[in-house]
C-alpha cells in the first residue's frame, strides 16, 4: 500500500489484484445462482472448492495435501471462464498466468505470493516443462521451489504454497499419471451456445466485472465456526462419499481429493443461503470421482504398457505362440504363492515372456513417443497389479517363428517328418480376462475363416 508504488505498472503487480474493490451489492445466494446457471454442476463443485480455500490452513491441518482444481475442455467450452469467475471472489480483471510461457521462478512465485486464496494458471498442455510438472505435483502438499538464499546467508531455502490452484487447459494432464491424481477433474464439452445461454453469461459477466469480494469477506467471518465444525463434516462426509463409491475401488488419493471440496461446503452449510444443499454436491462428487478413478485407470503407467503391447501384437512385432500364449487352466502353481490357485473353472491365463516383453516395450514405447518407466519399474508395476497371479512354476513352450512368420521347423530322422522347434521359459502368469475388461484390449487369435457377426443394432457400433 506504500504510495511509491501506487502508480508503477511493474512492482508488486499482483499483490494489487487482491484488493476489496467491490461496487456491487448482489447476494451470496444470487451470485451463486447465476453461476450454476452459466456452468451447472462444475460451478457447484468451483464453490465448494473455493469455499474450502478460505480455509486452506484449517483443511491442511487435517489432511496434510489439498487437490488442484482442474477444469478440462476445448476452446469456447467454459472451463476458462468458470476459472475466472470464481477469481472474482478475490479480485477483479484477473489475468491467469500462462504455464508455457512462464518461466519456473516465476511459477513457484505466484502460487507462492498468497495465503488462502486462489491462483488461476492457464493453458496447461502436455508437453510443458517437466519441472513445472514437478512444481505442480509439490503444490499439492503446499511444498513450493528450493533455492540457495545468496542474499543472506547462503544456504539454502524452501518456499510454501498456501493458495490453492485452478488449472485450466485444453490437454487432459496425464503427462504424469501422478500430477492427475492430484487433481479434481472438471470437464467441458459444449462449444456452442444457444441465445439464452449468452445472455445468462452476459448478465453474470455484468456482476462479475464489479467484483465479489464481498461475499468473500462475509464466509470469512464463519472462520470461527469452521474451526469448531470441520473435524465432525470430515468424518460424515467422508463416510457418506466412500459409502457411495466403495463398489468402484476408488483410488484412495482421488476419494480424498474430492472430499477437500465436499466436507468444507458442509461444515458451513447451514450458515449460508446457498441455492444448491449438500446431497446435491454429494452426488456430483461421488460420480466425478468414479469417473475420474476409471479414466486414471485407462492412463495409468500399467495401462500405456498394455497399449503398447496391444499395439505390437497388433503390428505382428509380439507374436501369439512365440513371446506369449492363452491358456484356459483350472488349476496354476507360481513361484509367489506355496500353494496351487485352484480357479474350480477353467480360467484364460495370459502366459508372456518377460524378456520379449520388456524388449518390446521398450523398443515399440520409443518409437510412439510413449512416455515410458524404467525395465525394473514396470515390472513392479505389473507385478503388483491386481491382474498379476505369478511366474509360472512349470516352463512352458514357446515356438520360434521365421522372418517369414512361419513356425521354425527340424527334420526328425528317426521319424522321417518335420518338428516344430519350441523353447521353453517360466513365463510371468495374468488373468488375461481381467487385463481384456480393463484395458479394453485383445490378444488372442482366431483361427478360421467364419465372418465376423454383424450387430443388430447399427447405432452400437462406433
Amino acid at each position: 500500500m506504500s504510495q511509491l508504488y501506487k502508480n508503477s505498472t511493474v512492482l508488486y503487480t499482483n499483490e494489487k489484484k487482491y484488493c476489496h474493490l467491490s461496487t456491487s451489492n448482489i447476494s451470496l445466494h444470487d451470485y451463486f445462482s447465476k453461476i450454476i446457471g452459466v456452468f451447472g454442476d462444475n460451478a457447484k463443485v468451483g464453490i465448494s472448492f473455493y469455499i474450502a480455500t478460505l480455509f486452506r490452513d484449517i483443511v491442511m491441518g487435517k489432511t496434510a495435501c489439498l487437490p488442484l482444481l482442474n477444469i478440462f475442455g476445448p476452446k469456447g467450452s467454459g472451463k476458462t471462464e468458470l476459472a475466472e469467475t470464481l477469481m472474482s471472489f478475490f479480485m477483479t480483471g484477473n489475468e491467469p498466468l500462462n504455464i508455457e510461457t512462464a518461466t519456473v521462478p516465476a511459477l513457484a512465485d505466484a502460487i507462492a505470493s498468497v495465503s488462502n486464496m486462489l491462483v488461476h494458471v492457464d493453458e496447461y498442455k502436455n508437453g510443458i516443462d517437466i519441472k513445472k510438472v514437478e512444481l505442480m505435483k509439490d503444490a499439492w502438499a503446499g511444498i513450493g521451489r528450493y533455492r540457495m538464499n545468496m542474499d543472506k546467508d547462503k544456504k539454502r531455502e524452501q518456499s510454501h504454497v498456501d493458495s490453492c490452484i485452478i488449472l485450466t487447459g485444453q490437454e487432459i494432464p496425464t503427462a504424469d499419471i501422478a500430477l492427475f491424481s492430484r487433481l479434481i477433474f472438471l470437464t467441458y464439452e459444449k462449444q456452442h451456445h444457444t441465445l439464452e445461454e449468452r445472455d445468462k453469461f452476459s448478465e453474470l459477466m455484468q456482476y462479475r466485472q464489479m467484483g465479489a469480494t464481498h461475499i468473500t469477506l462475509k464466509i470469512l467471518k464463519l472462520r470461527p465456526t469452521f474451526i469448531a465444525n470441520f473435524d465432525k463434516a470430515w468424518q460424515k462426509a467422508r463416510i457418506d462419499l466412500h459409502s457411495r463409491t466403495a463398489a468402484y475401488k476408488i483410488n484412495d488419493r482421488i476419494e480424498k481429493n474430492w472430499l477437500f471440496s465436499l466436507s468444507a461446503f458442509l461444515t458451513i452449510e447451514t450458515e449460508i443461503d446457498c441455492p444448491f444443499c449438500y446431497e446435491e454436491l454429494l452426488d456430483i462428487c461421488a460420480k466425478g470421482a468414479i469417473r475420474q478413478n476409471e479414466l486414471i485407470s485407462r492412463t495409468d503407467e500399467v495401462a500405456g504398457f498394455w497399449d503398447i503391447i496391444s499395439s505390437a501384437q497388433q503390428k505382428g512385432i509380439f507374436v501369439n505362440g512365440q513371446d506369449y500364449v492363452i491358456k484356459p487352466k483350472t488349476a496354476i502353481k507360481t513361484y509367489e504363492t506355496k500353494n496351487t490357485i485352484d480357479f474350480g473353472v477353467p480360467k484364460d491365463i495370459l502366459m508372456i515372456r518377460k524378456n520379449s516383453m520388456l524388449t518390446t516395450y521398450r523398443q515399440l514405447g520409443r518409437q510412439v513417443d510413449e512416455r515410458m518407466l524404467p525395465s525394473e519399474s514396470i515390472l513392479h508395476y505389473l507385478q503388483n497389479s491386481p491382474e498379476y497371479l505369478g511366474t509360472s512354476f512349470s516352463p512352458e513352450r514357446f515356438k520360434q517363428f521365421n522372418a517369414n512368420g512361419q513356425p521354425i521347423q527340424e527334420y526328425v530322422e528317426k521319424e522321417n517328418k518335420y518338428k516344430t522347434i519350441y523353447q521353453q521359459d517360466r513365463p510371468l502368469c495374468f488373468d488375461y480376462q481381467m487385463i481384456h475388461e480393463r484395458f479394453d484390449i485383445c490378444l488372442d487369435s482366431i483361427v478360421g475363416d467364419q465372418p465376423v457377426e454383424k450387430e443388430n443394432n447399427a447405432e452400437e457400433c462406433h
